[in-house]
């Protein structure tokens, strides 16, 4: 196992041979770290001095990695073994956040889980109150919108009439005066809150054959699968071999 606390640069650049120099090594400082909870889960201070201690550790093992130069088996042993001891690391002080905050993080979920029921039929009661206010005030907008056709039909009407009247007569034609188009409805406004309705575009499929192409998107997942079943050709895609590198901590 490569000890970090002996690797260095000096040595990445030697190569690795499997030894390292004991003198380097601090026998009296701890190298495995179990921090203890605090008694009172929500002193923030105290948790991050249980979690401070693995920072020089840490700050050493990026410092390493970053110096290490992997060109040959030897050190691909090496920076394997760094990575398994980074990722062991992390599971570990991972488990030892979640020791520090889970009196806390308990009663979080039970006192949420509690909430939620009247939570629920909260958003029931104001998803149904929108469905209604969102009903009649499109039923007004419809109204409103047939009311502005009907005025602008009849304003054309009446300007086809005066024209074909003035020029009869032989006058200059007269404008007929600009409608009153209905304004849409503001905001609602109570003690309690305001409700405003704006009228807006959505979508749906109906039929996905008849969906132009620029509108269709490549499903991620369906070429996965059709690689993992040994598809090496789909036309329009690009199909290549990339190194994966996947370590495992012990």
């Amino acid at each position: 196992m490569v000890d970090f606390n002996v690797w260095g640069s000096d040595a990445s650049k030697r190569g690795y041979t499997g030894e390292y120099a004991d003198s380097s090594i601090d026998k009296n400082k701890p190298t495995d770290y179990n921090p203890v909870k605090p008694y009172d889960p929500l002193d923030l201070d105290r948790a991050k001095k249980n979690l401070s201690v693995y920072e020089e550790k840490i700050d050493g093992m990026a410092k390493q990695v970053e110096s290490l130069q992997v060109n040959s088996d030897r050190s691909m042993a090496v920076c394997t073994d760094m990575i398994g001891q980074a990722a062991a690391l992390s599971k570990k002080i991972d488990s030892n956040r979640k020791g520090i905050v889970e009196d806390a993080y308990n009663f979080y979920k039970k006192i949420t889980s509690f909430g939620n029921v009247y939570v629920k039929k909260l958003d029931a009661i104001v998803a149904a109150g929108k469905k209604k206010i969102g009903a009649y005030q499109y039923e007004k907008e419809m109204q409103r919108r047939e009311s502005e056709a009907k005025a602008r039909a009849e304003q054309g009407r009446l300007q086809k009439e005066m024209d074909a009247r003035a020029k009869k007569a032989g006058v200059a034609p007269v404008q007929v005066p600009d409608i009153v188009v209905p304004q849409s409805t503001g905001p609602v406004r109570t003690e309690s809150g305001t409700a405003s309705v704006s009228m807006v575009w959505t979508w749906e499929v109906e039929d996905v054959k008849k969906v132009p192409r620029e509108y269709l998107i490549v499903g991620a997942n369906l070429v996965d699968n059709a690689l993992k079943s040994g598809i090496r050709k789909i036309p329009g895609i690009k199909i290549y071999e990339k190194p994966q590198v996947r370590v495992r901590s012990a």
